[in-house]
Order: C-alpha cells, then structure tokens, then sequence
C-alpha cells in the first residue's frame, strides 16, 4: 500500500473515473486536498464534491487529523481533543496520475471504492491504474465519461 502523506502532496486535485457503485444523478466528482486557515493556524483539509445533473453540488470538508500508512484520518472539526471519526484508505497510487481509494464505513458497497485520477489522463488513465481499481474493488465499474463540470470548480467550503 502507497504511503498516504506522499499520495496526498502529489495528486492534491484527482477526479472520479470509476466507481464500484453507480448514481445515475451523478455527472462527476472531485477530490480535494488543500490547506485552509482559521484564527491564524493553518489546517490540511479534505473534500469530495459530488456534481449532479441538476447542476446542484454536495461536499462534505473534513479535517485531516493524520495519516497513518495508506489510511487518512479525518474529522469535522479541527479541535485535537475530538478522535478521527472517518477514515479514508489510499489502496493504490502510482503517486503521479491515480489513487486507488475505500471508504471502510460507508452505506455503500463495497467500501465505496474508487478510482481517482488526474484532469491529464482522464480519457486515457495509466493501465496500472485500472488494474488496481479492479483488483481492489472488483470488476463491476461504474465508468465516469466526463470531469467537463468538475474541473474549474472552486464553489466548494
């Protein structure tokens, strides 16, 4: 498994290429890793924004609490007296184009598992990288055709 601190400075803006679920209002999604500062104390933070076919957006910006090997720890609030109350696990990374991501608790099945990738290999992802998603999270894949609603989004918190 891919150290997650490396994976989260290289591939700090990925987009949703395959999914082991399908929501067919979903057009695409982002995933986000930036810094934010609050009362003069900078935080690393994380987001993934779900863009619908209505137009209409849903993100969820977590704190992130630490890493430990492949698996971000995460929080909604930037406090250190509260634990990590999320976890997401980067199961792959070839740390210059795609990440391999499992959301361990989740409604979803399969762990919510992903594959995220560059806005530059999109329409053309590394082959390394599918065959991860498919020997992380089984061969059904959803398949996102287009990131064109994704990519100059800023609108997230």
């Amino acid at each position: 498994f891919p150290n997650a601190s490396e994976v989260i400075v290289k591939l700090p803006r990925t987009y949703m290429l395959q999914s082991a679920f399908n929501v067919s209002t979903l057009n695409c999604a982002v995933q986000l890793f930036y810094n934010e500062t609050y009362h003069n104390k900078t935080y690393k933070k994380y987001n993934l924004v779900y863009v619908y076919t209505t137009g209409k957006y849903q993100d969820q910006p977590l704190y992130v609490k630490g890493v430990e090997n492949y698996t971000i720890l995460l929080e909604y609030w930037p406090d250190e007296y509260f634990p990590p109350e999320k976890k997401e696990e980067i199961v792959y990374s070839d740390k210059q184009s795609c990440m391999v991501t499992k959301n361990p608790k989740t409604h979803f099945p399969n762990n919510a598992c992903s594959l995220l990738v560059t806005k530059e290999t999109f329409s053309n992802p590394n082959k390394k990288c599918t065959e991860a998603f498919t020997r992380h999270c089984g061969h059904y894949a959803y398949n996102y055709t287009s990131i064109h609603n994704c990519v100059n989004r800023n609108d997230y918190n």
